[in-house]
């Protein structure tokens, strides 16, 4: 795939000071791109309208090679830092949000280069956007009679008779329906473990109000928390972990209350599940700890817009990091949150930069009330 540099050009808004320090990793990297933002660490720069490029002065004979799209943003740099984006990427951010990037006509081919893998890489990954939609909407669909019975689940026993043969033959497949009733079972043995689990968590949330919120402490949480993930339910334990924070604000009696009416009603929910709507209940299930797939997310009908990105917020769970960045579409109004976790030490996604607009199809978890969501697919904007 050929991409001209050129017919990509593009009005961007240049960045502030203060939203290129944002992408940093760690304060130690905001440090370092601010002493290599200087014109004369660097020996080549530029920008093609979307696309930095630069060469910075490194300890070797050769420079550093390190370009971003900002349309995204994408980074790459030849040193062998492991921060991302490294302190040239940010180094060749600051000269660009300074007005020190010149604009040229063309790139050197190694900028070419990158740019055109990039080009090729979303085109699959925008055709498997479009290909999973095509597959859902197909699922979707009703099945005729002819098809029933082409695949033998017309009979009255559904796919597999009771006694392991098909309804419309005796054997072929019949590892299929082992390994279905296999899953079914682990669902089933895990679904008896959450639900042992949050019985036990309505009961110790009854006592706690009954013995009032002055003797909460922290070690009963952390053992709560520990058993809800024994019985399989890690989404409930992360809650439950997190209440030693609502402890230490100063207005903490009220909002544990808060916190404990809403960990009941997650309970109460899960043990009602039946009786709620199909979305909702998916809902609680997830809220709960039972996993989405990414590949079932990325499934769904993609909902393309101009994504405002209003905000991004770090926080420590565990060992992990995890960002949050809400976004809303300019045409749709639609809200959407946006995940990613890491190691702590390790980068997170910085690929959505508060204040800017993406041209994206986002896809959303499923739920009663969709919010958290996955960027499919990203478009020249």
């Amino acid at each position: 795939m050929s991409v001209d540099l050129a017919s990509l050009r593009q009005v961007i808004e240049r960045w502030s000071r203060d939203q290129v320090l944002a992408l940093a990793p760690d304060a130690s990297s905001q440090k370092a791109a601010q002493g290599v933002a200087a014109p004369a660490k660097w020996s080549l720069r530029g920008t093609t309208g979307t696309v930095l490029y630069g060469a910075c002065k490194g300890s070797g004979a050769k420079p550093y090679l390190a370009c971003v799209d900002v349309s995204e943003p994408a980074y790459r740099c030849s040193c062998p830092s492991r921060k991302f984006p490294c302190k040239h990427a940010l180094g060749l951010l600051l000269l660009w949000s300074a007005d020190g990037a010149p604009e040229e006509e063309a790139a050197p081919e190694w900028v070419t280069e990158w740019v055109e893998a990039r080009a090729g890489r979303a085109a699959k990954a925008a055709a498997r956007v479009e290909a999973a939609g095509a597959e859902a909407a197909k699922a979707a669909q009703p099945s005729s009679g002819a098809d029933a019975a082409a695949r033998g689940d017309a009979g009255s026993d559904g796919p597999w008779a009771p006694d392991g043969a098909g309804a419309h033959g005796s054997g072929s497949g019949g590892a299929a329906p082992d390994g279905a009733r296999r899953g079914a079972a682990s669902e089933s043995v895990r679904h008896g473990r959450v639900a042992a689990g949050l019985a036990e968590l309505e009961r110790w949330l009854a006592d706690q109000v009954r013995q009032g919120l002055a003797g909460a402490a922290e070690h009963d949480w952390e053992g709560l928390a520990k058993r809800l993930v024994d019985a399989q339910a890690p989404g409930v334990a992360g809650l439950v972990s997190r209440l030693a924070r609502v402890r230490r604000e100063d207005d903490w009696p009220g909002r544990l209350l808060e916190e404990y009416a809403l960990v009941n009603l997650l309970a109460v929910a899960y043990r009602r599940r039946a009786e709620l709507p199909g979305p909702l209940a998916r809902t609680v299930l997830i809220r709960a700890g039972f996993p989405v797939t990414r590949e079932e997310v990325l499934a769904g009908p993609p909902v393309r817009d101009h994504w405002h990105v209003l905000g991004r917020r770090d926080e420590e769970q565990d060992k992990l990091t995890a960002r949050r960045v809400w976004l809303r579409g300019r045409h749709t109004g639609r809200p959407a949150l946006i995940l990613s976790f890491a190691p702590q030490g390790q980068p997170l996604d910085a690929s959505l930069v508060t204040g800017t607009v993406i041209d994206a199809d986002l896809t959303y978890y499923p739920g009663a009330a969709p919010l958290r969501a996955l960027v499919a697919a990203r478009h020249p904007y």
